[in-house]
């Protein structure tokens, strides 16, 4: 059993927000462990790695030199990332360099993609809960230190930090479920 700091309800473990007055649970070591930091011992299995950051670089000294993004392209030029959702919706990310996911509220700043049309509150997406960044090296995911973790393909991602995105993949937003394709630029 959990009690709400902001209104002293109590609520059930595990759960997202108050059911008395909406307010949004912070992080738990609980929550933080829900999904492995580390690669099963499975064959096969794969971890998304990190692009290397001056921080990552000073925590993981295995991870060598920094891949800064690609400058601002024509975005004719780009692949579309093209996002599943559990419910059967399609979002195509098509135009632009970067998109902030999350789920809009009454004040800004605002999501450029808002799941909360498609989800309620009680799935757990945080306001600004990732960025899709997509350039000429590819495309890559960074959880905004979401409240509710964000997981691909099994592995939760460290916050504020660049992970490869490829088609195929899981993503799970709090107990949202997405799925990845990443479809040629038109014409191509």
């Amino acid at each position: 059993m959990m009690i709400c700091q902001h209104c002293h309800a109590r609520a059930e473990d595990g759960a997202v927000f108050c059911d008395q007055c909406g307010h949004e649970f912070g992080a738990t070591p609980e929550r933080l462990e829900r999904a492995p930091l580390a690669p099963p011992s499975q064959a096969g299995a794969q971890q998304p790695q990190p692009q290397a950051s001056a921080m990552s670089q000073r925590s993981a000294p295995r991870v060598a030199t920094a891949t800064q993004p690609a400058a601002h392209q024509a975005p004719q030029t780009l692949p579309i990332v093209a996002l599943h959702l559990s419910i059967g919706q399609r979002i195509a990310l098509s135009g632009r360099t970067e998109y902030i996911i999350g789920r809009a509220s009454g004040n800004p700043p605002h999501p450029d993609v808002d799941l909360g049309r498609f989800y309620n509150r009680e799935v757990g997406i945080s306001r600004q809960h990732i960025k899709i960044s997509i350039g000429a090296d590819g495309c890559f995911i960074e959880d905004l230190n979401s409240t509710n973790e964000t997981v691909q393909n099994g592995f939760r991602l460290m916050p504020d930090q660049r992970y490869p995105l490829h088609s195929g993949d899981e993503l799970r937003l709090g107990k949202t479920v997405l799925y990845v394709t990443i479809e040629p630029p038109p014409g191509r």
